[in-house]
């Protein structure tokens, strides 16, 4: 279960980088960003996660927002596969 979790949240920052593609969105800035916050300040980065998932027009991954480290590092490594 935790393995399909984890490859869905992989997936879901593979897809968030496409997206922040298309908008011209610098992705390996906001990858910098996002991975800087979520070590400092995880308030901070559920805020901008929101924020950039607005902008982009995709949906919320609620597993990401509520989960733990190893989530949250999944989906960014899924997101520096669009650097």
């Amino acid at each position: 279960m935790e393995s399909q979790l984890i490859d869905d949240v992989l997936q879901h920052g593979i897809n968030f980088g496409k997206s922040l593609k298309k908008k011209n969105v610098n992705v390996v800035a906001v990858g910098q960003k996002l991975n800087h916050l979520q070590q400092n300040n995880q308030e901070k980065f559920i805020e901008l996660y929101f924020e950039l998932v607005m902008k982009v027009g995709i949906p919320v991954n609620t597993k990401l927002v509520t989960g733990d480290k190893t989530i949250i590092h999944s989906f960014l490594i899924g997101l520096s596969q669009e650097f």
